[in-house]
């Protein structure tokens, strides 16, 4: 059976955006060392190269995954990351959960469905039993959170940033009813991504 799997950023200090939730302001701090650290996006990429659909909450959506990087796409002065980046973004089939979106207010409407809330589980649970390939969910924190309490994620990776961000938006709302087991770590020049599987029962 193919797997859901989460990735987020996070600081040291267990917040994953600013208090305006912009996923940006928690790197305020940021070593000045590490300022072309690109992990995030190089294991973003990586994670989406190897996935059938990229699932969404329509705030990261609109944020990051819509008009930013469908602009990247044709830009000759974007960076080489940006460009590829881009392309496996408009390649790989998306899912937008909102029960208020509606297609013709985004750009990346080929191969992009809109899924109301009270019909992702179902849809999710469908799609992981039927793929040829695992799912991705990028971000959205309310998304995911929500599905883990409907035992329906099987892995947590966070990519953990060399910041103290000292306020904004915590990664996790509340204490969830799981356990993790570690199962990788990446270290990059930065960052480190820790990769951990979900068990609802205690080992």
């Amino acid at each position: 059976m193919n797997k859901i799997i989460v990735h987020n950023l996070i600081s040291l200090d267990g917040y994953y955006a600013g208090p305006d939730e912009q996923v940006d302001a928690i790197w305020k701090y940021h070593h000045i060392d590490y300022a072309d650290d690109m992990s995030f996006h190089y294991f973003n990429m990586d994670l989406m190269k190897n996935s059938s659909v990229l699932c969404l909450g329509k705030k990261t959506f609109l944020d990051k995954f819509n008009v930013n990087w469908k602009q990247m796409e044709n830009n000759p002065k974007a960076e080489y990351l940006e460009r590829e980046m881009a392309n496996v973004i408009g390649s790989i089939n998306k899912i937008v959960v909102s029960n208020s979106l509606v297609a013709e207010s985004f750009l990346s409407n080929d191969n992009t469905k809109i899924i109301k809330r009270e019909d992702v589980y179902t849809a999710l649970a469908d799609l992981k039993q039927n793929s040829d390939k695992d799912i991705t969910i990028i971000g959205s924190r309310t998304l995911w959170q929500d599905l883990l309490n409907h035992d329906l994620i099987d892995e947590i990776r966070l990519t953990i940033a060399p910041v103290f961000s000292g306020s904004g938006t915590p990664l996790f709302a509340h204490q969830p009813e799981i356990y993790l087991k570690r199962t990788d770590t990446r270290i990059a020049e930065g960052n480190i991504m820790v990769v951990f599987t979900v068990s609802r029962k205690k080992p």
